[in-house]
């Protein structure tokens, strides 16, 4: 009877054995799929973070670039208005330049008249003396 004891131990121990061989598979199995599990999870939150890292690059440098934009307008814009600014002084100076040749224009218009007159007075004068007086008449 003692090895029968025995032989039921034995099928005992042997029963755990293969029962805690096959739990030990099962949990190997689990742990390395809780692993295989955490490690995918742990590329998808890297690939993430990359993907959140480029997208804020893509950000800065599309800001960058629009405000660089921005400043190439400002600086077209205020050299479009200087040269606006430009062209209305020269508009402005050419009004000058006219107005005053106008001015001048009616100086000398004014001087003509002057000269006109001074010439049609000298004319009459030599006319005069040229004509002939009384004296000058009975004299002959």
């Amino acid at each position: 009877m003692n090895y029968d004891r025995y032989w039921i131990c034995q099928k005992f121990l042997i029963s755990c054995l293969v029962v805690l061989c096959i739990v030990g598979v099962v949990m190997k199995n689990m742990v390395n799929y809780k692993m295989a599990v955490v490690e995918e999870s742990e590329l998808r939150i890297a690939r993430i973070h990359d993907d959140c890292n480029r997208k804020i690059q893509d950000l800065i440098e599309h800001h960058k670039i629009q405000k660089q934009k921005q400043k190439e307008m400002l600086l077209k814009e205020m050299a479009k208005q200087q040269q606006q600014k430009q062209e209305e002084e020269k508009q402005q100076q050419k009004i000058t330049n006219i107005d005053s040749a106008v001015v001048e224009n009616e100086e000398l218009r004014k001087e003509i008249e002057n000269w006109k007159e001074k010439y049609s007075d000298l004319k009459n004068k030599m006319e005069a003396a040229e004509r002939p007086t009384n004296q000058q008449v009975e004299v002959r």
